[in-house]
Parts: C-alpha cells; structure tokens; sequence
C-alpha cells in the first residue's frame, strides 16, 4: 500500500485521537507549567527539565508544543543517561504523531524502536501514525502489539500510553482499522471492547453507533448512543447524533427526462422509499413516461426540449422544497444495500455536499463496469446550479467541501440497443460540437468529445482517431496537471492520446503517453493495462507480464470511494 503521508487522514480524525488521550490533568497545573516554560527558555538545553515539560504538554492536551521544545536536544541526543535517551525517543514519537507530522514521526518510531522494541508509547504511537498515513492492516498489527506490551505492564511513569484511556483509544482505532478494511464483525467486536476498557471514552460509542446506523441497524445504535450518554465524560456529540437519529432531513429528488417508459419504473423503485419528493421535468416525452412518474407519486412539470441539459437541470431544482437535492437520471438506480448509508451521511450536520460512485455496467450479467465519481447530493440552501449544454457541471465554490462515500449507483445508458446508442450519440454530438464551436477552448467539453469519438464505433476504435488526438491533445496543452481542478481532465486527455496512438500502432508515442499520465495518478488502471497491451504489440513478452501482473495488483486494492 502506497504511503500518503501529507494527506492521509482529516482533520477531524486527528481530532478526534486528540480527544481520546483522556488522560488527567498533572498536579502541578498551569502555572507550574509556565514556571517550567520560563526554566526551559532560560535553558532551553538543559535536559532533564525539557523533558518534564514536554511531558506536562503531552498530559494537558498541549502535544503540538513538544517537536519544537525538543528540537533543541537534538544535538545533544543520545544523552548521558540511557532512560533520558528513551523518554525523549518516546516523546518526540508521541509529540510528532499527535501535532500531526506523521512522516517524521513515522522515521522517529522507526529508529526509536531500534533501540527500544518494548515500549508501548512507540507502539501506540505507530498505531495512531499507521491510521492517519490509512495503512489498516499495518495498524492493527501496531495495535495488537501494543496491547501485548501494555498487558504485561503496571502503569508505569515513564511510559505515558499505559492506561485505561489509552488502550480503550488502541481498541477503538482497531475497530476503526477494521471498518475500513470492510470487516464489519471484527469493527463491531472491537469498538465493544474499547467501551468496556473505558465506559467514558465516547469516541467508541460514536463509532459504533455509526457503523450500526451504516448496517441500517438503528434501534441498536440508538441503544449504543443512550449508554454513552450516561456513561461517558464527554457528550456533547453523542447529543448531536441522538437528535440526527430521530430526526432524518427531507431529500428531493430531481430528474429530467424524455420517453423514459422502459426505464424510468427501475430508477422509481430504487428511491421511492427513502425521498420525500420526485420532481421529473418532462421535456416532450411521446410515450408512457409521464404516467409512470405520476404513477410514484412524482410532480411532474413540462418544458420544451431547448438543447441545452443545464437549463433544465436548474429548473428542476428550482422546484425541490427539501433540505436536500439529489440528482438521478432514469437510467440510474441507487444500490439498496447502500441506502442506510447515504441517510446517516445526510443525517450527520457536517455533510454539505456528497459525492456518490457511479458504476457504468454493460453486458447482460454487468460483466464490465467503468467507473467515476459524481457529485449528485448537496444542501439546497447552497443554492448551487449546472453550467454546460451537455454533460452538464455542478458549480461548485472552490473551498467547499466535498464528502466522498461508498454510496452507489448504476448506470444503464451506456448499454442500450445499437439504434438508441446512435440516437443518443448523435444528439450529444451535436451538442459537443456547439458548445466548441462558442468556446473552442473548453477543456472539459474537448475530453467529453474525445471520449465520444472513442465509443462511437467500438468495433472500428480508430475511426475518428484524428478528431480524438486534435481534441484530447488541445486539452492536455490548456490545463495544468498541477492545478488540481485541471489535473483530471489532463490525465484522462493523456489516457485517450496514448490508447488512441495504440490504435493507430504507435506504440512509442502510445507508451509514451501511458508513462506520462501513471507518474500524475500511479494507480490509474486505464494507462497500466495499456501498458501490457502495448509490450505485447512490441513482443517484449516477459516486461507485458510483469506489466499485467501490476495492473491486476493494483485493481486488487482500487477503492472507488477515495477516488477523487
């Protein structure tokens, strides 16, 4: 598993192991530790006093003052006295962990448990790194050998993690580990023993009630949430999720459609149970589809198709009365066994804005799929509307956030009959090609082109091979793979100029452009099995395998909910 160290867990996860580390507060209090700050600025090598302090901020909730009050020390390290040498390793791990800086503190551990492979502050501290860098497995082998350690170990003054707040945090961060890795059982086993080690940890308590409401299980999680109440030392979330609990927000969903009669009841079906209301903006259908809509309850309202999906979408949304808007398409249904989910998600007051993964399947088993991710819930106070005649885009601001979820949907529209495949690739062609016409230099409309022309003839992939390398390569030339707001358009250009050039049976200028999008995104699958097929064509057999061999790792561990 690739380390992201930079980026590897939110804010509000390092929050919340923040909050976990209730340890009390040291006797000496405040101003015994701003006496001590004033002894340490005066002599800010003095080792033994240093120390002392740095271990008054780990225990008063100040941890992200430790890696500067040790720095310092640095040159003087190792030290005289061997147990000062391992109280500074212990507390630089733990201060650099907890301020955040987990690369450092992931090298720190490293060497400090070299000299010192018994501690379990390294250890709870390389458990706590391993989750905010999301290296599960990892962390729960850090985890359990934590609590190895700290079993056979009385509290003890010189290792901090020895306690009842600290295991019960390692216990609830290997439930953690394990809802992430999917394992819902061992996640359930392991929050409940975090509860049990410390019944006013309410971080476990949290957890679990949510991985309940996630298995649709609310009557247990609401069980789980009133025994935190009166057990736990803290709260004030627990109060939150006890009223989102009871109380679930209005969600409308909004649709347009046109002669939708066969696959419009399907889309109903999967929502009808779960939205408030289904607004559908019919556009001049001539069969059964607005009977259909009328049939679930929908309000239906009629505007005449103008070519242009944007204007239609926002009027669609400008009827919606509920907190949330989601959109949906006729030929899209939501996965059921995903629904308990996305309402909790929508239920939790942080959610603004959620970005579902739509599943394109074709064959008649769905026995290909492709893949993106899709913003298709936000707040209706956001007040957001599409822009774009075709494959419209949501305009969202820059620095709104953005919820990614596991949530699901399928995508029929790219597995109809050959005579509606045409219809539908003719229209949106048209469509293409007049937004280009008005704005030639529109990045996202250039890739949607190209993307067009290569499914317009599968059995002929090279057909509009010239319109897809003018196209693709104008994008790659005006968006900057830097920015992350251009960089998907530009490794996807990338992709269609490499599979293009393979087509074409330019195999170099085909790998070339393959490498060029993998050292923007490693793990894009598209350019890796290009890259066997390609070694194939060039008879380099035993590099072909090695290159498949690297497509089928890396699709082994794909996770479709972090793409973004």
């Amino acid at each position: 598993m690739s380390k992201k160290r930079k980026k590897g867990t939110s804010r509000r996860v390092r929050s919340r192991n923040r909050e976990s580390r209730q340890q009390p507060l040291t006797t000496r209090g405040v101003s015994g530790i701003e006496a001590l700050e004033r002894q340490v600025r005066a002599h800010p090598q003095d080792v033994p006093p240093v120390l002392e302090l740095a271990r008054l901020y780990l225990q008063s909730g100040r941890e992200d003052r430790i890696p500067g009050l040790l720095e310092p020390l640095e040159r003087l390290f190792p030290f005289g006295d061997p147990d000062e040498s391992a109280r500074f390793l212990r507390l630089k791990a733990l201060g650099l962990a907890y301020a955040g800086r987990v690369a450092e503190a992931e090298e720190t551990i490293r060497r400090a448990l070299a000299e010192l492979p018994e501690s379990a502050d390294l250890w709870y501290a390389r458990t706590f790194v391993h989750m905010e860098m999301r290296e599960y497995d990892q962390a729960i082998t850090a985890g359990q050998r934590y609590l190895e350690i700290a079993a056979a170990c009385a509290e003890d003054a010189d290792e901090h993690s020895i306690t009842v707040a600290h295991r019960s945090q390692v216990l609830n961060m290997l439930g953690a580990a394990y809802r992430e890795l999917g394992q819902t059982g061992e996640a359930v086993r392991w929050y409940r023993e975090a509860i049990s080690a410390d019944r006013g940890n309410h971080l476990p308590y949290l957890n679990l009630a949510n991985l309940l409401v996630r298995e649709g299980k609310t009557a247990e999680a609401e069980a789980v949430v009133r025994q935190g109440l009166a057990d736990c030392r803290q709260v004030t979330e627990l109060r939150l999720l006890r009223r989102t609990l009871s109380e679930r927000p209005s969600v409308s969903a909004c649709m347009i459609v046109k002669d939708e009669e066969e696959l419009l009841p399907g889309c109903l079906e999967s929502i009808r149970d779960w939205v408030d209301e289904i607004i559908v903006v019919d556009t001049g259908s001539s069969d059964r589809t607005v009977a259909i809509a009328e049939s679930y309850g929908a309000r239906v309202f009629h505007q005449p198709w103008e070519g242009n999906f944007s204007k239609h979408r926002n009027y669609s949304l400008e009827q919606a009365t509920g907190e949330w808007v989601f959109i949906i398409d006729a030929d899209e249904r939501v996965v059921a066994e995903d629904v308990p989910l996305l309402l909790s998600i929508l239920r939790d007051e942080q959610h603004e804005i959620v970005s579902l993964n739509v599943f394109n399947v074709y064959g008649e088993n769905e026995e290909t799929t492709t893949f993106l991710p899709s913003i298709r819930l936000f707040r209706r106070r956001l007040n957001l509307r599409y822009e774009g005649i075709v494959h419209n885009l949501l305009q969202v601001p820059d620095r709104a956030r953005i919820t990614r979820t596991s949530v699901r949907i399928k995508h029929l529209g790219y597995d109809l009959s050959p005579e509606r495949m045409a219809r539908k690739i003719a229209r949106s062609r048209a469509l293409l090609e007049k937004q280009l016409a008005e704005n030639p230099d529109n990045a996202f409309a250039l890739f949607n082109y190209a993307q067009l022309l290569r499914g317009e003839d599968e059995e002929n992939p090279a057909k509009n091979a010239e319109l897809i390398l003018r196209s693709a390569g104008r994008a790659v030339e005006i968006t900057d793979p830097e920015d992350s707001r251009q960089r998907h358009i530009h490794i996807m250009c990338l992709n269609q100029l490499a599979w293009t050039h393979f087509h074409l049976g330019q195999y170099d200028e085909a790998m070339s452009y393959a490498e060029r999008a993998l050292r923007f995104k490693s793990d894009y699958l598209d350019p890796l099995l290009l890259r066997g097929h390609i070694l194939v064509h060039q008879q380099r057999y035993e590099e072909a395998e090695a290159a498949y061999q690297k497509y089928l790792d890396v699709q082994a561990v794909y996770d479709a909910s972090r793409e973004t």
